[in-house]
Order: structure tokens, then C-alpha cells, then sequence
């Protein structure tokens, strides 16, 4: 071996993500840190994501569908208040569920606002953090928030987005148990 495993190594973070010329809309949050807007398999997706060059991005972000950027887009308020709270040095600790197995949290801890995806053990009842999620600043933050609007109106009909849990079928928690994006781990065993 020659010592020279750079490329290799790199191999296996890069996403499928595609370069940044193919997006509809992207947003420098850092040098390597990027929310862009694009369609994927005829889905509109934001990605909040550490990029390597403009062609390669990593694996290190998250992907949210239109609906769960409209979940993100409908709480900042709250999760502004926190970052708040935690810069006056209170205890903070939210999360939210953005939808399937995607949380945002924020956390006096760590002073951070987290997005990232979570799994359950079978037979637990907690939740675990996976390593496929994005830990922002808050000055990242900030430029994501800043750019909530310009998102928005890229996105077809975001204003009559319904999140499912406010849908007729979730009036009951059996609606809720059945449903892929409140209950992703057990939807089918109802």
C-alpha cells in the first residue's frame, strides 16, 4: 500500500446529492456547508449538507422532504425562542419531530440546532440518534432561517401543505399509530 488513501477513504461519504449546478436553489451557510433545493426521483428536497467541492457532497447532513421543510419552516419561531434561552445561559432541551424518524433539537448542552435521523431498537421505546443528521450553529441557523422565505417560494402550494398529523384521519391515536410519518417504526403493526 502506498500510504496515498485519500481518495478511498472519501469514497464512501460521498452522496448521490449530485453537484450544485443541478439545484434549484443554494445557500452558503459555511465554506463546506450548503442548503440547497433540488428535485430528486420528481420530489422536491432540502438539503442541509456538508459539501466536499461544488460536485461532491457528503454524507454528513440531512434531507428533508417539502413537507417536513414546512414542519421545520412552522416551528423556527420555537425553536428561535430556545436558541434564546440558551444563549441567556437557561436550560434548554426541545425536540421536534419534523417527520419519519427526523428530529430537530436544541440543547443547552451542546448549543447547537441538531437535525438529524433517529432509530429504535426493536422492543425499546426510546428513540436513538443516528450519525446521519447535521449539527448547525447558530449563526448557521440564523442563514437557514434567513432563507426560509426564498425556499418557500420555490416550493409548489407550500402554503396549503397540511402536515398528516392535523389531517381528519389523526383525530384518534389509532390514525396516528397507522401512519408511516408519526410512527415510522411500527406503523404497519397497526
Amino acid at each position: 500500500m502506498n500510504g496515498d488513501t485519500s481518495n478511498h477513504a472519501r469514497r464512501w461519504r460521498v452522496s448521490k446529492t449530485g453537484p450544485l449546478e443541478e439545484a434549484i436553489l443554494t445557500i452558503k451557510l459555511t465554506e463546506n456547508r450548503r442548503l440547497t433545493m433540488k428535485t430528486w426521483n420528481g420530489e422536491i428536497r432540502v438539503d442541509i449538507r456538508e459539501w466536499e467541492s461544488d460536485h461532491k457532497a457528503t454524507t454528513r447532513g440531512v434531507s428533508l422532504s417539502a413537507m417536513r421543510w414546512k414542519v421545520l419552516h412552522d416551528f423556527a419561531e420555537d425553536i428561535d425562542q430556545a436558541i434564546e434561552k440558551m444563549s441567556g445561559k437557561e436550560e434548554v432541551d426541545v425536540k421536534i419531530h419534523l417527520g419519519g424518524n427526523i428530529y430537530l433539537s436544541v440543547d443547552h448542552r451542546f448549543s447547537t440546532v441538531d437535525i438529524r435521523k433517529f432509530w429504535r431498537p426493536k422492543g425499546e421505546t426510546d428513540a436513538r440518534p443516528t450519525r446521519k443528521g447535521i449539527a448547525l450553529t447558530t449563526e448557521q441557523w440564523r442563514i437557514v432561517r434567513e432563507s426560509m422565505e426564498k425556499v418557500n417560494e420555490k416550493i409548489p402550494d407550500i402554503e396549503t401543505m397540511i402536515p398528516c398529523w392535523m389531517s381528519e384521519d389523526h383525530q384518534n391515536q389509532l390514525g396516528m399509530l397507522r401512519c408511516s410519518e408519526c410512527n415510522p417504526d411500527d406503523y404497519m403493526s397497526y
